[in-house]
């Protein structure tokens, strides 16, 4: 109950009107079903902990935030779910993962450690880089993952991760490739594993301030996201400059 209080005043739930704007310019609630933003705020309100862990519309929301721009009421809704997520999740809820959960499991076993990854299997000898010090940090995120994990789609996502050193070399910056990088943890934050993403937040901040980094480059929308947004109360000193994505 008092999490939800809390939900309530640091989302602005409490303000809610009513008025049903959220659950009309929501995607989900447009084509049907039993799914309405405005449901999940009242019951916040309410601190109805049992209905929103149990009733299975919780992880329907697809995060838009079209219904935080047109709140009249300024409720932080697309944060009010996170944080019922996270709720669920300890209450041993959790949404049903794309692929068996394959990528998800995999996030955890990089969130724990002890495991041995070859991430810098994919460098061809024309590319510099350098695997622990430098000023420029270049981001991989899990590239390296879904070229393996869907070769039958033959996506060739680490073209792009080669083209990206490629033109960081271009411009005369060696940046640092670390084999020691792990995944960023948006699925399992946005999927209300928090504990887990932390890990792997403290282990990657950690990473790239040890390296010296001042500048970090990202080639994932979802890397860029979270780095800039979702790790910012993992910083112990300055933060690198702000990410900037790559195309």
């Amino acid at each position: 109950m008092q999490e939800l209080i809390e939900a309530a005043k640091s989302t602005r739930a409490w303000a809610c009107y009513d008025c049903g704007k959220c659950t009309a310019t929501c995607p989900i609630a447009r084509v049907g079903g039993h799914y309405s933003p405005r449901r999940h705020v009242l019951a916040t309100n309410l601190g109805d902990q049992r209905g929103l862990v149990s009733n299975g519309t919780l992880f329907r929301c697809l995060t838009c935030s079209l219904c935080d721009r047109f709140c009249p009421a300024e409720v932080a809704y697309t944060r009010l779910v996170q944080k019922l997520r996270e709720l669920a999740w300890r209450e041993g809820v959790e949404p049903e993962c794309p692929h068996g959960g394959a990528l998800q499991s995999l996030m955890r076993m990089m969130a724990r450690g002890g495991t041995q990854q070859d991430r810098l299997g994919w460098l061809t000898g024309e590319l510099k880089t350098s695997p622990q010090k430098g000023t420029v940090f270049y981001w991989t995120g899990c590239t390296m993952y879904y070229d393996a994990f869907f070769p039958e789609f033959k996506l060739n996502t680490l073209a792009g991760s080669r083209a990206a050193v490629r033109l960081l070399n271009r411009l005369g910056v060696t940046p640092v490739v670390s084999p020691q990088e792990r995944c960023c943890g948006h699925d399992l934050l946005w999927n209300g594993d928090r504990q887990n993403f932390e890990l792997l937040a403290r282990h990657n901040v950690k990473l790239v301030a040890d390296s010296g980094a001042e500048t970090l480059v990202v080639s994932c929308a979802e890397c860029l996201r979270t780095w800039k947004l979702d790790y910012a109360p993992f910083f112990e000193g300055p933060p690198p400059h702000a990410p900037r994505g790559t195309r």
